[in-house]
């Protein structure tokens, strides 16, 4: 919802979006809404018949959940290899540009050295999460060298800013904020000495607007800030802001949840 509140601004971008279900911010942004499963290829057809470029959002499932390897491969995957077959059969005077979000700290893996990742650096990912955002990578740069689409993967770090406020917040900052606002317990799993990069909405949505206008044929991109920050400091720093204070409950991170105690981007 954010990314189509920022290119609606864009008088020269027709507006086209799809969801599998939620709709409720349909009337938040003036565009053209469809109900759409991308495992039905008649609709899927229909819908990229005449579109230029398409932002891939879809995925089922985050960093800290944990499903059935295989069941949330074939929610996640299917459905793209579905995306390329329909492209496939449309065969596309122009390729389609395809903006592909991806993932800038589950992706990497664990840092031993503390070096900003680049896009050039070895893939690790621990979680099912990464895995499967490594896995549609290499699809879509597949995809590419068939013909059948121009791609940019986007590697964001960890987005803050929802304009959507009544909507479900993600993001460790976001749902902090709602949990001062709504003077609610804020539960931290893991330690506020972990180390995240952090974006804000508007500048990850400037970046999709100037790849919409980036020739390539395939790309992938960092899209953070460049600069790591503490859990502990950011919580500071959300406070502060709000000259309110927040009831933190520090858990260890579950057993089954794997994840990374350092994440920052080369954004250079």
């Amino acid at each position: 919802m954010n990314i189509l509140r920022h290119l609606s601004k864009n008088p020269k971008i027709q507006l086209s979006a799809t969801s599998l279900t939620n709709k409720s911010n349909i009337n938040a942004v003036p565009t053209h809404w469809l109900e759409l499963d991308l495992r039905n290829t008649d609709a899927l057809t229909n819908y990229l018949r005449d579109l230029d470029s398409v932002i891939y959002l879809p995925h089922v499932g985050g960093p800290n959940v944990i499903k059935n390897l295989q069941e949330e491969r074939d929610q996640n995957l299917l459905p793209l290899e579905n995306f390329f077959r329909v492209l496939r059969s449309l065969k596309k005077e122009k390729p389609l540009k395809v903006i592909y979000f991806s993932s800038g700290g589950a992706i990497y893996g664990k840092s031993l050295f503390q070096q900003p990742w680049k896009e050039s650096d070895a893939t690790a990912p621990v979680s099912q999460y990464g895995i499967l955002k490594k896995m549609s990578e290499t699809l879509f740069k597949n995809a590419v060298n068939e013909g059948l689409c121009e791609a940019i993967c986007l590697r964001p770090s960890n987005p803050y800013g929802n304009h959507f406020k009544h909507q479900k917040a993600q993001g460790i900052i976001d749902v902090a904020i709602n949990k001062i606002k709504e003077d609610k317990e804020f539960t931290l799993y893991g330690s506020k000495d972990f180390i995240r990069d952090f974006i804000h909405l508007d500048d990850l949505t400037s970046a999709v607007e100037k790849c919409l206008s980036y020739s390539t044929s395939f790309e992938i991109f960092n899209i953070g800030s460049g600069i790591g920050t503490t859990i502990g400091k950011t919580l500071e720093l959300v406070q502060a802001s709000l000259s309110k204070t927040l009831k933190i409950e520090t858990i260890s991170m579950p057993p089954e949840i794997i994840t990374v105690d350092w994440c920052i981007l080369d954004i250079s």
